[in-house]
């Protein structure tokens, strides 16, 4: 949907400090920006393709969120 080049994988720290952006994802966290790696500082959570992923992640999970009842034994 988005026409951003997109490269997951394992990198090279010379290869990591190249990039425009970087942001990592998880199921906990979602989307999460990178500000500084190393020497390089990126944009982070300001960033034109971070914004651009988090915008259709929250288009993509409002529609699929549902609740989940959790119960601890305690």
């Amino acid at each position: 949907p988005l026409n951003i080049p997109l490269k997951t994988g394992n990198y090279k720290i010379e290869e990591l400090v190249q990039a425009d952006e970087v942001f990592l994802t998880n199921s906990i966290q979602e989307l999460v920006p990178v500000k500084r790696f190393e020497h390089k500082v990126f944009p982070g959570a300001e960033g034109e393709v971070f914004q651009s992923y988090l915008s259709l992640y929250k288009a993509h999970t409002k529609e699929k969120r549902r609740t989940i009842d959790v119960f601890l034994k305690g």
